[in-house]
């Protein structure tokens, strides 16, 4: 742009000399108009030439968020030679349009994975992998759920979280790139209902359903992701939306937390700070949700608590499976308390699962989903009770719950029938929803 910029004036200085001191044979006001003219033609044509140019140029924010994708990757800058396939990219690589518009069939409907508040999940194939990708519409905290998931999760790396392959901005449209998880979300198995969203395929094949091996195995490797992202690093990742349709499942039906959309990095023993609630009102923990305290490892320990219950039950955490107006936690703390636990147990296993677990992971879901976070376990106390020969302590009295929510006491979040992927939590898994 500079060099257009000084092309241009040593062209004007040029026709200057030869219009006022070169031609004597041409009125002086005829070369004062040409000259008038000629600078207006060159100042439309390097409007017209440099404008586009300068729209698409990062803004600091943008600039800001590239390098901090790129640290410690091979986030790839759009004049570098990009990786001939993805297993042999090192880190996010930053993606041009074209080339997700390729990998979706320009995003066609036939190729949603889900829809959500932030946008939607579309399968793909990207330089010779299968992908998911995260569409993300601007409106709202769009862009604000693209630079979390971006930031978050592209400098994360364990075998429970979802990976992330990489990201693109287009003008108002963001999008991620995540692993393909061929096994969908945990609420598609746990709580599978035919979609009206998504392809044929999809709505005529119901996913297969979960025994009772692969579902403790599930809330481990759930249980894994949250230790690292809680004590594991040198500052802490609070998820905020850890819900079961943020759970993906790859090939082999092992966990792999996705949609970071939400996440925040803070230091450890702090909250996030933030001026309004985000997140699923099932999950949220009743000190976010009521007393207006920010977000924090608790509030995830309260959020996995209530997906071990609908992992060990069944059932949503929505659900009132036996008397109105009381939900799943309500009704699994009186089964308890009631000495017949088991009573609350999944009735789709059949039967067919070890007692000694099934009591050991409901126990654990009704310590992490108490009132009081004081008195819930931290995430490596959570480990150690689900280990089988860990002794596990009665469930504490608990404060009384507060009334349910209003539906105005938080911005509504769709949930994605896939989570990522993508979102994010979907990864490929999913998005977000």
């Amino acid at each position: 742009m500079a060099t257009t910029m000084r092309l241009i004036m040593q062209t004007i200085k040029s026709l200057f000399l030869v219009l006022f001191f070169s031609i004597d044979s041409i009125p002086f006001a005829t070369r004062v108009g040409s000259l008038a003219g000629a600078v207006v033609f060159l100042a439309l044509v390097g409007t017209i030439w440099i404008l586009p140019r300068w729209r698409r140029r990062p803004t600091s924010g943008e600039d800001m968020m590239i390098r901090d994708v790129e640290v410690g990757g091979a986030g790839a800058s759009p004049g570098s030679a990009a990786p001939t396939s993805l297993e042999d990219s090192v880190g996010p690589t930053m993606f041009r349009y074209g080339e997700l518009a390729r990998a979706t069939d320009n995003f066609n409907d036939g190729r949603k994975l889900g829809q959500g508040g932030f946008g939607a999940v579309y399968r793909g194939v990207l330089r010779g992998c299968e992908v998911a990708i995260k569409k993300i519409v601007r409106e709202g905290d769009g862009e604000k759920s693209f630079m979390a998931e971006v930031k978050t999760i592209g400098q994360l790396n364990q075998k429970n979280l979802v990976r992330l392959l990489g990201w693109c901005r287009a003008g108002s449209r963001f999008f991620v790139v995540y692993e393909y998880m061929p096994n969908r979300s945990l609420d598609r198995h746990l709580f599978w209902r035919p979609p009206t969203d998504v392809d044929e395929g999809s709505r005529l094949q119901p996913p297969t359903p979960l025994p009772w091996d692969k579902r403790y195995t599930i809330v481990i490797g759930l249980a894994s992701a949250l230790k690292y992202l809680h004590e594991d690093l040198r500052e802490c990742v609070v998820h905020r939306d850890i819900k079961a349709a943020n759970i993906m499942l790859d090939a082999d039906f092992k966990a792999r937390l996705g949609d970071f959309g939400l996440a925040r990095f803070v230091q450890h023993g702090n909250s996030v700070v933030t001026s309004h609630n985000a997140g699923t009102v099932e999950y949220m923990a009743p000190e976010v949700l009521h007393r207006g305290r920010g977000p924090s490892k608790e509030s995830d320990v309260y959020s996995f608590g209530v997906v071990a219950l609908e992992v060990a039950c069944g059932k949503k955490a929505s659900s009132q499976p036996e008397v109105e107006e009381e939900k799943l936690l309500a009704w699994v703390r009186r089964c308890h308390e009631s000495g017949d636990l088991l009573r609350a147990a999944d009735g789709e296993l059949g039967g067919r699962f070890d007692e000694g677990q099934m009591r050991r992971l409901m126990v654990v879901g009704l310590m992490c989903t108490l009132q009081d976070r004081h008195l819930r376990p931290s995430i490596t106390q959570v480990i150690h009770y689900l280990h089988p020969e860990a002794t596990i302590p009665d469930v504490p009295a608990d404060t009384p719950p507060l009334p349910s929510p209003t539906p105005l006491s938080i911005p509504p979040r769709t949930v994605l029938p896939v989570s990522f992927v993508p979102p994010i939590t979907n990864s490929i898994g999913e998005v977000g929803r």
